[in-house]
């Protein structure tokens, strides 16, 4: 195939690679808050506030579910990559092939 293939796969490959980056970065930091909400809880728990573990529970199921969604969206971009990276091989193999 063409060499525009080749530098629009590329082009895809670094716009996925970028975008999955970041999403890790989002994951790290709220795992962090996630971890701090947590201890909050937990000392809340251990003092019997309960009026501050109700609006903590919520914090912590909002932070999780943030959390689940950046990692599936984490999951795609690798899924991409990975097709791209497929892709690439098999333009190889046919430049390859017809030389």
């Amino acid at each position: 195939m063409s060499s525009a293939n080749v530098m629009q796969l590329a082009k895809r490959l670094d716009h996925s690679e970028i975008y999955f980056k970041k999403a890790c970065l989002q994951i790290v930091m709220l795992n962090e808050k996630l971890s701090s909400a947590s201890r909050r809880y937990r000392m809340a728990h251990a003092s019997g506030r309960r009026s501050f573990r109700y609006s903590l529970r919520l914090r912590l199921a909002a932070i999780e579910g943030l959390r689940n969604v950046y990692f599936e969206y984490a999951m795609i971009k690798a899924q991409e990559m990975q097709q791209v990276r497929r892709d690439e091989d098999e333009e190889g193999d046919r430049n390859d092939m017809a030389q």
